[in-house]
């Protein structure tokens, strides 16, 4: 991947999913040890976190194509947006308990995400484009 703009998405996705793996899994550690924190422990919504931290880490550590980069960037972003729309307009949407910290939470790195996605696949020339009917 050349320079600029890839490289910080790159870097960008790679504080997110460690960030989000070692939240995720400190939290369902604390839950397992039943230790005292100051908040309601969601053993979903840390294995949501664990999950998308290891897919994230992952597809970094073998993509060499930007386009498979800033799909990820895109893909989460969607993913994150929608979790926090979905938390602002039910309660517990999937079982989750989304409070407004978290609601917050998934539209900084779900917004910034689809940013960072959408810059990187015009910067690279690379739109995403969903087939229709016909295939093309």
């Amino acid at each position: 991947m050349r320079g600029g703009a890839g490289q910080r998405v790159r870097a960008y996705l790679l504080l997110v999913g460690a960030g989000l793996l070692v939240e995720g899994g400190a939290l369902l550690l604390a839950s397992a040890l039943r230790l005292p924190v100051p908040y309601v422990l969601d053993t979903p919504h840390n294995l949501l976190h664990v999950v998308w931290g290891v897919l994230i880490l992952g597809i970094l550590t073998t993509a060499r194509d930007p386009r498979r980069v800033s799909a990820l960037a895109l893909l989460f972003g969607v993913f994150y947006t929608g979790l926090a729309i979905a938390g602002v307009v039910f309660a517990n949407p999937f079982g989750l308990l989304l409070g407004t910290g978290e609601n917050i939470f998934h539209f900084v790195v779900g917004l910034s995400s689809l940013g960072a996605g959408t810059l990187m696949q015009l910067r690279w020339g690379t739109v995403v484009a969903v087939p229709d009917a016909s295939g093309r």
